[in-house]
């Protein structure tokens, strides 16, 4: 899987996601399959993204664990407090221009799990949700998921991401793991018992 063209710059813990909401170009690019197949990300667009996401989150798999099984009008005012939120943006993913994930990222020491351990100015956070299944690739939501984490790492100001999967998601557990997040603890927030988890740039595993 090789990167395509894109200039990191150097930014300061607090200027990242000021960055990020200021971009409508393609953030980040990744071939894979021989360099036949694209995975691209941008910040993400309600006007044009909310219908998809919103039939997303009333999927069966993602009702239990997502918890957003709202209306259209109040999936649309979360959200626009994410993407207005100085600690939050909000961004999608697309596999051969055709939408396949989206992913809200977070600055930790500023988010619930922030306050669950010892967080620095350097960690982040994200949650991530996949599109219902219509083409099987194997190893895809691996693909994808890294995806988005490799292109956190690469703004210096970011040196952890952390994940906090909902304790009994065992399929949202075992896709940190293959991406070489480790265990830290049980942690209890307000929306569910998670599992905490890190990752560096050492522990990081590429799928490709």
């Amino acid at each position: 899987m090789n990167k395509q063209p894109f200039i990191i710059p150097e930014l300061q813990e607090e200027e990242l996601f000021h960055y990020l909401k200021k971009r409508t170009e393609t953030l980040f690019g990744r071939t894979f399959d021989s360099s036949l197949s694209v995975i691209e990300l941008r910040s993400l667009d309600l006007q044009k993204d909310l219908p998809t996401i919103y039939n997303w989150v009333h999927q069966p798999y993602a009702k239990k664990f997502w918890q957003m099984n709202i209306g259209l009008a109040e999936l649309e005012a979360f959200y626009l407090s994410v993407l207005k939120r100085a600690d939050t943006h909000s961004i999608v993913a697309s596999y051969n221009n055709q939408l396949v994930a989206q992913i809200d990222l977070y600055h930790a020491p500023f988010d619930e799990v922030g306050k669950c351990y010892p967080a620095t100015m350097n960690d982040y956070g994200l949650h991530f949700i996949m599109a219902p299944v219509s083409e099987r690739i194997p190893s895809f939501s691996t693909i994808v998921f890294s995806a988005a984490v490799e292109f956190l790492f690469g703004f210096s100001c970011v040196h952890r991401v952390v994940g906090e999967p909902d304790s009994c998601n065992v399929k949202a557990n075992e896709l940190v793991q293959r991406a070489g997040f480790r265990f830290q603890q049980q942690i209890v927030l307000p929306d569910k018992v998670a599992n905490l988890y890190f990752c560096d740039h050492s522990s990081f595993i590429l799928p490709y």
